[in-house]
C-alpha cells in the first residue's frame, strides 16, 4: 500500500469523524437552543456562524482550525 492510497483513506476517515463530531455539536446546540428559549441561532456570532455553515457543508475545514 503506497503512500497516496493510505493519505486517501485517512482523508475519508478524519471527513467521517469530522460530520460525526459536527452533528453531535450541532445536536447539542439545538438541546441548548429548546432549552434556553432565549437563546437564538442569531445570538452567535456572524463569523461563527459562516464557520459552521462551512463546517456542515464542508467537514474538511473544521479539521485544520482545531488549533
Amino acid at each position: 500500500m503506497d503512500c497516496s492510497s493510505l493519505f486517501t483513506i485517512f482523508k475519508h476517515h478524519l471527513a467521517f469523524l469530522s460530520t460525526v463530531f459536527t452533528s453531535v455539536v450541532y445536536c447539542l446546540v439545538s438541546v441548548t437552543n429548546t432549552t434556553r428559549s432565549c437563546w437564538s441561532f442569531m445570538d452567535i456570532p456572524l463569523i461563527d456562524q459562516i464557520y459552521l455553515s462551512l463546517s456542515l457543508s464542508n467537514p474538511h475545514v473544521i479539521t485544520f482550525h482545531s488549533h
